[in-house]
């Protein structure tokens, strides 16, 4: 039984186990939301290189480590169900580095060729291609977490 943490004026109860479910499935991806939107304004892109999947997959993280009791039962490996919030974790600020190189480097590049009406023959090809590797091997090691035996 979670111990009221805070009485609303009309006498309803939020538990420490509410407020972090909020946190951790509302405000957490709201302000990662936020964020991309944010640089997407202040850059004026419209396209994607694989950025805002790395970031849903970020997000997942930060919550999961948030609400890992909540997800830790769903995980069948009981050395990563042990050691989830640190692999949360570390995913998460991985996904992040890795999401800022994207939008750093690639978004920048291809927005340039969009802008300047280059043929598709001269975008960042290589830079497509290897953000959107990133995206499948990151969403295959996020599965595995999942379902490793």
């Amino acid at each position: 039984m979670d111990v009221p943490l805070v009485y609303t004026p009309r006498g309803m109860e939020i538990t420490a186990h509410q407020l972090l479910f909020l946190l951790g499935s509302f405000a957490v991806p709201s302000l990662l939301v936020i964020l991309n939107f944010i640089v997407r304004k202040n850059k004026n892109w419209y396209f994607t290189a694989g950025s805002d999947f790395l970031l849903s997959l970020a997000t997942f993280n930060l919550s999961s480590a948030i609400l890992v009791q909540d997800v830790s039962p769903y995980i069948r490996d009981p050395l990563l169900r042990e050691a989830s919030t640190g692999v949360f974790v570390t995913s998460a600020l991985i996904l992040l580095i890795s999401w800022w190189f994207i939008i750093d480097e690639v978004e920048t590049a291809v927005h340039k060729a969009i802008r300047d009406k280059k043929a598709l023959s001269f975008f960042p090809q290589f830079k497509l291609f290897c953000s959107w590797v990133c995206v499948v091997v990151f969403t295959g090691l996020e599965l595995a977490v999942f379902f490793y035996p």
